[in-house]
This record gives C-alpha cells, structure tokens and sequence, in this order.
C-alpha cells in the first residue's frame, strides 16, 4: 500500500498494489499499513489481477491490461488498464455516504487517470460511470461544494481544468480552464487552416451552465511566453475559474 497525497478535501489518497515487482515496494506496502489505518480509510476491494495483456485494445499502441477485481460484495468487474499493478482506492467521489471503487488506469509522471465506479444503494452493485474521456485525471473532491475537478497537464505550461457537479450518478461538466498555444483557425478558399503561435499563450474559460446550445466563454486572456506576470496570469485564471461556483 502507499499513500500517495492529502487532497483538498483533507482525505488522504490510498493506493493499494496487489501485485509488486521488486521487494522494496513490497516492503514500503507493508510499512503503510498502520499509516492507513491511521487516516481510516478503508479499502474493500479484495482483489485487483491482471487477465491478460493485449497491444492497442483501444486503437493506437499503448499496451492495455485486462484488470478483473474482486469486491467484497462478490462482485467482479473487468476493466482495461495501462497499469499492471492493480492500484486503486475506495473513496466516496459522489458524495452519497458510500465509497466507491476508483481503479487507476493511467499513470504517468505528471498525471493519473481514474475511472468511478459508483455504489448503489438499491442494488448493492458498483456500477461505472461513463465518459467521452479516458476518465478522470488528478481528480480532486471538494464535497462541501458538491463539486470535484479533473485536470490534465500537457507540457510545460499546457493543461486543463474541468469542475464537475453530480446530477444522480452522472458527472456534469460546470465550467473549463484551458491554458495552451495560442491557437487559430482561418477560411481560406473553403479550406480550413490551423495555426498554432507557440511565442504565445492563451487561456481560456468555459462555462456550461448556461441554458444555451453552446458553452459560453466567461474569461479569455493571451500573454507572451517571456511574459513577467505569467504567475499573475495564471492566478487570475484560477480565481475567474471559481468565481461564482
């Protein structure tokens, strides 16, 4: 086991590894234990293994595992992971009362991507939550608000911010923050042709809670790369990003 971070919301991340490797980790896991007991969490899931391993499961050639866990409820749900380890934790990300089972999918040296799978009250089942992403990335809760956030960093100063809400067991997107290249689009002769200024940064906010077609842009700033008042900037974004929430 090993506890990886104290999110915002005060709780702290458990990430249990059925399978390890190399005898440090396997000593680390067991010098957790009464450090997660200590943060009384909970891990009941009773097993994570691996299926078997196929080579572009989802298109492209990342290697995929297929992950078969066993809850103590008797429940076994299968998955596809980059991650042979198993890692996972139970959390209550929908703020029911009842913990559910997040399976880490992707890990990587900046970012993390979890998959939900919600308890049910009436069925006693965990049941997935579905996205048009690859899940949910670095996510963190803020339960006092209802809300909880999924943000991906690409690169040195490229990232994404998307705070969600919860209507029943689906995740609604509220509002995004988008911090990239600035980027263009111009018509030329009925083509379409991109540009991308890389001596430039944009960022961007969206907000979906209006009750229009579209989302609509709240806040919009461009700065150059050798800009002084970057950290400024990005301040900024991260206040007009909760403003009103």
């Amino acid at each position: 086991m090993a506890i990886d971070k104290i999110g915002e919301n005060g709780r702290a991340r458990l990430y249990i590894f059925d399978e390890v490797g190399d005898n440090d980790m396997k000593k680390r896991g067991m010098g957790c234990v009464l450090l997660c007991l200590i943060v009384m969490i909970s891990a009941v899931a009773s097993a994570v293994e691996v299926v078997c391993v196929q080579n572009g499961a989802l298109g492209g050639d990342f290697e995929y595992s297929i992950m078969k866990a066993t809850l103590d409820n008797g429940q076994i749900l299968y998955y596809l992971s980059q991650e042979e380890y198993g890692a996972y934790q139970m959390e209550d990300v929908n703020f029911d009362g009842h913990d559910d089972f997040v399976p880490t999918i992707v890990m990587g040296a900046r970012n993390f991507f979890s998959v939900f799978y919600l308890y049910n009250l009436e069925t006693g089942q965990y049941e997935p939550v579905y996205t048009e992403d690859q899940g949910f990335c670095n996510y963190i809760l803020f339960p006092e608000k209802g809300y909880f956030i999924s943000s991906v960093s690409d690169g040195y100063r490229d990232g994404e911010t998307k705070i969600y809400a919860w209507e029943g067991n689906t995740p609604v997107l509220l509002r995004s923050a988008t911090v990239g290249s600035l980027h263009t689009v111009e018509f030329e002769d009925a083509a379409m042709i991109e540009r991308w200024d890389f001596g430039r940064y944009e960022m961007v906010i969206r907000d979906y809670t209006k009750e229009t077609d579209s989302e609509q842009i709240i806040y919009q700033q461009v700065y150059a790369e050798d800009d002084p008042q970057v950290e400024e900037h990005l301040a900024m974004l991260d206040t007009k990003l909760w403003e009103g929430m």
